[in-house]
């Protein structure tokens, strides 16, 4: 039995492993889905992790009800839910992509989350417009479905806020000021972070500036980081190859996270 439900990608999603003490909690970006992390959430699960994603407010509805929702309550929704789990789990793990990653590192601060060790995919400190990201998104938007590429079909498959009008889409410019204003309070908090981290970033990402994994890794002088760059992959879509790549490295996250735990405790012991 798979840990998501696929006739309802939207919707968020918990499973509890019976005798885990860590569960692994993915967070989406802006417009993003519970759905994105099927195959992490897999991995997760079969490992012998309890696992949840989350759906942030404004989102999985409509367009009308995204642009109405403040920003706060992205991240005051997410600590709430990982303060949750973290009551029911010696250990968390987190992983984000993009805006999530920006949550994820901010919840790492605080000792009643029990973060133990954060995933970033393609997490900005800095956002760029590009031809390239324009034209794919008016695709995966506003073409019929016959249209669509493979890109443009999973952008489509992974927005879980409903279309609007073209004029209508500038009612979400408060919400990127938000967007802004998280990056911002994220890059004074780097310092502060302690926990391993992992940053995926893509060299090709059409939304993420690249040099934002470069600020994340160098502004976590107290964190052991490790950098992971993809060749040609999207902020959204990994190519054949490199999705695989990010698959082996959470793997390696999971276990590398598990072998520091287990040092600490033998380290305590003696």
């Amino acid at each position: 039995m798979e840990p998501f439900d696929r006739e309802h990608p939207h919707r968020p999603y918990y499973r509890e492993r019976e005798g885990a003490d860590t569960i692994v909690i993915f967070i989406h970006g802006f417009f993003g889905s519970p759905s994105q992390f099927w195959e992490l959430s897999a991995i997760a699960w079969e490992r012998g992790y309890s696992i949840a994603s989350l759906l942030l407010p404004g989102h999985g509805g409509s367009g009308r009800e995204f642009t109405r929702t403040p920003g706060r309550q992205w991240v005051r929704f997410a600590m709430e839910r990982i303060r949750y789990y973290a009551g029911q789990y010696k250990h968390v793990l987190l992983v984000g992509h993009s805006m999530g990653g920006l949550v994820s590192l901010h919840a790492s601060l605080f000792p009643d989350t029990h973060v133990s060790g954060v995933f970033l995919l393609n997490t900005p400190l800095s956002i760029h417009l590009t031809a390239r990201g324009t034209a794919n998104g008016l695709k995966a938007v506003f073409a019929p479905q016959k249209y669509l590429d493979v890109v443009s079909r999973s952008y489509r498959e992974v927005n879980s806020v409903d279309r609007m009008a073209l004029p209508q889409y500038l009612r979400m410019l408060p919400r990127v000021a938000d967007l802004q204003r998280l990056m911002d309070r994220v890059r004074e908090e780097l310092p502060q972070v302690r926990v391993p981290v992992t940053i995926i970033q893509s060299r090709r990402d059409e939304t993420v500036r690249w040099r934002s994994a470069v600020d994340l890794s160098a502004g976590m002088k107290q964190a052991p980081c490790r950098v992971v760059w993809l060749r040609n992959s999207w902020h959204s879509y990994y190519i054949s190859g490199e999705k695989e790549v990010v698959e082996r490295e959470f793997v390696y996250f999971l276990e590398r996270t598990c072998q520091k735990r287990g040092a600490e405790r033998e380290e305590g012991a003696t």
